[in-house]
This record gives C-alpha cells, structure tokens and sequence, in this order.
C-alpha cells in the first residue's frame, strides 16, 4: 500500500504540473508543452522497477467565429481565449485578419488534438444553415439539416 500512496503522489505531481500549476523553473515549458508525460514505477513492492508512461492530455476546443463580413471562421485551439485574441490582433488567420472585428459563436470541448481536428474537418464542411443551427444549439433544424440535399428524381 506504501508504494501506491507514492505513485498516488507521482500521479498528483504530474496532474499538477500539466495543468500549469507549477512554480519556479520549468513553468514556462510545462505550459507550452501539449502534453507532459511522467514514468511513474509500479511500486508494488516487487523489488524491481516498472516504468509506465502516464500523460496528461490539455483539452482541445473546435469554435466559430463570426466575422464582420458575417461569413463564419471555424478553427481549433487549446486555448479559445488567447486564439480569438490573436484572430483579433490580426497575428490569427489571414481569413480573419482581413474581416476583423470577429466575434466568439461557439466552442466545443474535445478530448485529444485527433477528434478535434475531425470534428472541424465535420463542420467546415456544412452549409451556413447548418452551422447557424449548431451556434442556436437547434438540434431539430441540426437534424434536419443533415438530411440528403439531394431529392430522388421523380420516376416519369
């Protein structure tokens, strides 16, 4: 039980400093880092040494911006915050540099950079109408929405 009290504890460092909760030196790269990785050892009791790789994943947001054109800009972040801020800056996107002011439509929370990347590949596909309904969080115009475009040809 001793040993898992200590990997417990390992575990809660790494936790810790991959949410930048860390002070004094380093703090700089664990907070740019996407993810930060831990060999935590078993500790048993076995005597021998286990080494096993723990890492600790930040969040990715998939967001719409609305831009003064009223066209719509969909990205992805680990941080919206500081991203629409760039967007804002101008140092974001050429799209949106050109058609500032934007404004923050939505975000959603994703747990790995993979399903936040399909999940904007998914979206930046859909028609206008779609991605209203998806800021309103209009699931029945959303659902209907995702219906064939196309009609069947009427037989003659």
């Amino acid at each position: 039980m001793e040993g898992r009290g200590r990997e417990s504890n390992v575990l809660s460092a790494a936790l810790s400093k991959a949410q930048g909760e860390v002070e004094g030196p380093g703090r700089e790269e664990y907070a740019a880092a996407r993810s930060w990785q831990a060999i935590v050892h078993c500790g048993d009791g076995c005597g021998r040494a286990r080494p096993r790789v723990v890492r600790c994943l930040m969040p990715w947001f998939v967001y719409i911006l609305r831009c003064s054109d009223a066209s719509y800009y969909v990205g992805l972040t680990e941080n919206v915050a500081d991203r629409v801020q760039r967007h804002q800056d101008a140092t974001g996107a050429a799209w949106t540099a050109a058609r500032r002011p934007v404004s923050l439509m939505f975000e959603e929370e994703h747990p790995s950079e993979t399903a936040a990347v399909a999940r904007e590949r998914q979206i930046k596909k859909w028609s206008r109408a779609k991605k209203e309904a998806l800021i309103a969080g209009n699931l029945a115009a959303l659902h209907d929405l995702s219906r064939r475009r196309k009609q069947p040809r009427p037989t003659t």
